[in-house]
């Protein structure tokens, strides 16, 4: 019979009789998956909400840009030059319909606090257009493509829109292009 190795109570070397202390670490270990399990969900959850944040900030966004296109739509188009360029188009108070439901424009808020708004800027110089605009337009159909100033002869009247507007990371600005033209 050989003979093994006792402890002080009498069991083998590395054993205790009472498992007290496997149960307090097993504890531990569940205590820790469960931190990091709520964690990560509190996380998920966080953003979720950013996520919304930024759809509900893109819809107002549109919703500005129609706003500002709608005002350019309406007012004469020969003098849509004169009245509106570097001007801003101050967004319509109250509801209005959106893609996700009825938003309040003056909701959304620039840098200082302020309802953001749409500034207009057209482009009458044949010879220096912005890419954007696609191929080179002849704004005043004159055949020629070389007008510096087409600001009194415009038939096509390249036009960005663009608004800045304040997000939790920073100040953001979108813009958009499109050539309007005469019914």
């Amino acid at each position: 019979m050989r003979k093994t190795f006792q402890d002080h109570a009498g069991g083998p070397i590395g054993r205790s009789k009472d498992p007290s202390g496997f149960v307090m670490i097993e504890l531990t270990m569940s205590l820790v998956l469960l931190t990091v399990g709520v964690l990560s969900l509190i996380y998920v959850a966080h953003a979720t909400f950013r996520a919304q944040r930024d759809i509900v900030r893109n819809d107002l966004v549109s919703a500005l840009f129609v706003n500002a296109m709608e005002t350019l739509k309406s007012a004469p188009f020969s003098s849509l030059y004169q009245s509106y360029h570097g001007k801003t188009i101050a967004p319509v108070t109250g509801g209005v319909g959106s893609s996700t439901g009825v938003r309040d424009l003056g909701a959304l808020r620039d840098g200082a606090g302020n309802p953001a708004q749409v500034t207009v800027d057209f482009f009458v110089n044949e010879t220096a257009l912005p890419s954007q605009f696609g191929p080179v337009l002849d704004i005043n159909k004159d055949g020629l493509l070389a007008t510096v100033n087409c600001a009194t002869d415009y038939v096509l009247l390249p036009t960005r829109l663009r608004v800045t507007y304040a997000r939790d990371t920073g100040v953001e600005t979108k813009e958009m292009y499109l050539v309007l033209m005469d019914k």
